[in-house]
Formats: structure tokens, C-alpha cells, sequence
């Protein structure tokens, strides 16, 4: 997957009820919408409350942004419909 350069907006973002896991969908300068998930990892150099650091990966690249919103409530584990992980409207 190529990088894209240039500002992306962010349209939604939402958690799982932990707040271990979240999902946040951006437009990309190129039109596509990219859904990233974010999960908490421990820094390596820090034990401890407040030491983690987030890391995210692609989860997609779509045309749409309904396309997006499905694929990340699918990560989170979810089904898009009002469920106890989406704060997606």
C-alpha cells in the first residue's frame, strides 16, 4: 500500500468499551477513505500506567466512506448497528 502525501482529515473515530482498541476512518488527499486501527502496546523502555504507545495498521482503503465504516466495526468486532463497541452515528 502506497503512502500518501499531503493532509488527511479525520471523518469518524470510535473505541471499543475497554479504550484498548480504536478505530478512525480519514479521507486521504487522493479521495479514498482510510481506516486505520489503533491498539495500546507497551513501550518498550517504560513499565507501567500511561507508558503505552500507539501503534496503528491499515484495515482499509475504500472508495466510501460507508465501505471504510464497515470494514473498521468489522475489526473492532462489531456489526455497525448501534452495538456496544461503535460511538459511530
Amino acid at each position: 500500500m502506497e503512502r500518501v502525501r499531503g493532509v488527511m482529515f479525520k471523518m469518524e473515530e470510535t473505541a471499543s468499551d475497554a479504550g484498548d482498541i480504536t478505530g478512525a476512518i480519514f479521507m486521504r488527499p487522493d479521495g479514498l477513505f482510510e481506516g486505520r486501527i489503533y491498539r495500546k502496546q507497551p513501550h518498550p523502555k517504560d513499565i507501567g500506567p500511561g507508558s503505552e504507545e500507539l501503534e496503528f495498521e491499515v484495515c482499509a482503503l475504500t472508495g466510501t466512506l460507508v465501505q471504510a465504516r464497515t470494514l473498521v466495526h468489522e475489526e473492532l468486532g462489531c456489526n455497525g448497528n448501534a452495538c456496544h463497541y461503535c460511538k459511530f452515528p
